[in-house]
Order: structure tokens, then C-alpha cells, then sequence
């Protein structure tokens, strides 16, 4: 998910108490935004939102920008790319109407045609 290593050993760029304090910071955001993910979601959410943190206190966060030959594209300050994946991984689950474990197909009550009762997947194919 990232390249970053907690370690406490000399020369650490994520020391275990830092860890510790943005898991916990991170934790209470996520119960807040929660729509209802599923526990795999949610604890990709809550490391998302980790390396996120951690990217910020090394001050990664600034306007971002780059152009390549024909495309370019901008990314607000603020925003680092895990942010960016929680933020998408919040609205999907959001638009689903939150976790989608218990779901069935909306047809699955027509007992003249005895459709598929199979599991409804997730938005990653879960």
C-alpha cells in the first residue's frame, strides 16, 4: 500500500509513536465518514487515511502538477493520492448505500422464473 516502515531504529521516517497517533486520528475520522464499508474496506480506508497523514507531516501536500507531452493533470493542495483513494473508496460505498454484504438481486422474489440467489459483489469484485 505504501513504502513507508514503522520503525523507532535511527534515521526512521515513521516513528511508532507518530504511527500510533495517526492510526487513532485516523480511526476517528473514518467512523465518522463510514457509510457502512465492509471490514476489508474498512481497513483499507483507515491505512489510506494512515499514509495520508504521514505524508503530510512530511509536508508532501502542496500544489502538485505535471505535464506529460499531451496530458497534464493538477492536484489540489491538501491532497495527497492515498487521500485521493479514501476519498473514491467513501463515495462508492456511499453510492452503493453503504456495504453491500447482505444484498440480493432486486429480481431474486420472482419465484415464476426461480432466478439467481447468488451473493451481489462489491465495486472491486469482492
Amino acid at each position: 500500500m505504501s513504502p513507508f516502515a514503522v520503525s523507532d531504529a535511527a534515521g526512521s521516517k515513521f516513528l511508532t509513536a507518530e504511527y500510533n497517533y495517526a492510526a487513532a486520528a485516523a480511526k476517528v475520522r473514518l467512523d465518522r465518514e463510514n457509510p457502512g464499508l465492509a471490514s476489508a474496506e474498512y481497513d483499507q480506508a483507515h491505512a489510506l487515511l494512515i499514509c495520508h497523514m504521514h505524508e503530510v507531516r512530511l509536508g508532501s501536500t502542496g500544489l502538485k502538477s505535471e505535464s506529460i507531452g499531451d496530458y497534464s493533470y493538477s492536484r489540489e493542495a491538501g491532497k495527497t493520492t492515498y487521500l485521493l483513494e479514501y476519498e473514491q473508496l467513501i463515495a462508492a460505498a456511499s453510492a452503493l448505500g453503504g456495504s453491500n454484504e447482505d444484498s440480493v438481486h432486486v429480481d431474486s422474489e420472482m419465484d415464476d422464473f426461480k432466478l439467481d440467489q447468488a451473493h451481489v459483489g462489491g465495486p472491486l469484485g469482492d
